[in-house]
């Protein structure tokens, strides 16, 4: 589906960080190198693909802030909700 001639992905992405903020989650930041993968995981609908990448992004900003010497103490991901 995609409503608007331009900024539905940016939309979308929007609204799922909106949602991972609201439930104390860091918002999922796909990076260049994994759009690819991302792009694909939606096209296919694979869900475990996407879930493996929310996962990853989460792990990826708790080792970001233990750099720092902040420890993130992030909800646990359930795909099930």
């Amino acid at each position: 589906i995609h409503p608007f001639i331009d900024g539905n992905g940016r939309m979308g992405r929007l609204l799922m960080n909106y949602s991972l903020l609201e439930r104390g989650f860091p918002p999922f930041v796909i990076l260049k190198q994994e759009k690819l993968e991302y792009i694909n995981a939606l096209t296919n609908r694979n869900t475990s693909d996407l879930a493996s990448m929310l996962k990853y992004s989460v792990y990826q900003e708790k080792e970001r802030a233990r750099k720092f010497g902040v420890v993130l103490n992030l909800p646990e991901i359930n795909v099930n909700e």
